[in-house]
C-alpha cells in the first residue's frame, strides 16, 4: 500500500466518522423538535394503567398542553359531578388507595360512611367516590371538592412517598414541572 492510498484511507475513514456523528447529533435534535411541536400544537393521550390481582382499569384523558381557562385539569369535581374529570380523580383514587395496600378492604371516613376499594372509574362521582375522596385527599374533608390538579399533585406526592416511578399520566400535561416538584417532595418525605 503506497502513502497516498493510506492517507485516503485515514481520510475516508474520518469523513466517515464525522458523517456518522453528524447524523445522530441530526436524528437527536429532529427527534426533539418533533417532541416541542407535538407538545406545543397537538393534543397529548396518555395512557395510565392500573392494573392489580383483582381489578383492572384504564384511563385515557385527551388535553391540549397549553393552560386554558376551560382546562379539564381546573374543573372542580365533587359528589355529584360526571365526566372526564371525575373520572381522572376516581382513577387516581384507586392508585393511591393500592399504593396504601387498601385494595378490597373496606375503609371508614369522617363522615361515618364506609367505601370498599376499588371504587368504580365510570366517571359518576357519586357518594362511594364521594367517601374515598375524604380517605385520600386531605382537603376534600373541609372543601368538599378537589380539583383534578389537585389530584394529581397528590398522586405525584404520593408516587415519592410510597416509592413508585413517577406516574406516566402526569409526563405529558401541561403543569408537569408541579407535579415533579410533587414527587421529590414526597419521596424526601418518605425518608
Amino acid at each position: 500500500m503506497t502513502k497516498g492510498q493510506k492517507i485516503a484511507l485515514i481520510v475516508a475513514g474520518v469523513v466517515t466518522l464525522v458523517g456518522g456523528v453528524g447524523f445522530l447529533v441530526f436524528r437527536n435534535r429532529a427527534k426533539k423538535d418533533e417532541e416541542i411541536i407535538e407538545e406545543d400544537l397537538l393534543p397529548v393521550v396518555s395512557q395510565v394503567s392500573n392494573n392489580s390481582s383483582s381489578n383492572s382499569q384504564t384511563e385515557t384523558e385527551t388535553e391540549t398542553t397549553k393552560p386554558s381557562s376551560s382546562d379539564i385539569a381546573d374543573e372542580v369535581v365533587k359528589k355529584g359531578s360526571k365526566g372526564d374529570a371525575a373520572k381522572g380523580v376516581q382513577v387516581i383514587i384507586n392508585e393511591i388507595a393500592r399504593w396504601r395496600g387498601w385494595s378490597g378492604q373496606n375503609k371508614k371516613a369522617a363522615n361515618g360512611k364506609s367505601v370498599k376499594f376499588p371504587i368504580s372509574t365510570d366517571g359518576d362521582f357519586g357518594t362511594n367516590s364521594d367517601t374515598a375522596a375524604r380517605l385520600i385527599f386531605d382537603n376534600y374533608q373541609a372543601d368538599l371538592n378537589i380539583t383534578r390538579h389537585k389530584a394529581r399533585m397528590k398522586w405525584a406526592y404520593a408516587a415519592g412517598f410510597y416509592k413508585k416511578p413517577f406516574p406516566d399520566g402526569l409526563k405529558n400535561v401541561s403543569r408537569r414541572a408541579d407535579y415533579t416538584n410533587e414527587f421529590i417532595r414526597g419521596g424526601k418525605a418518605s425518608k
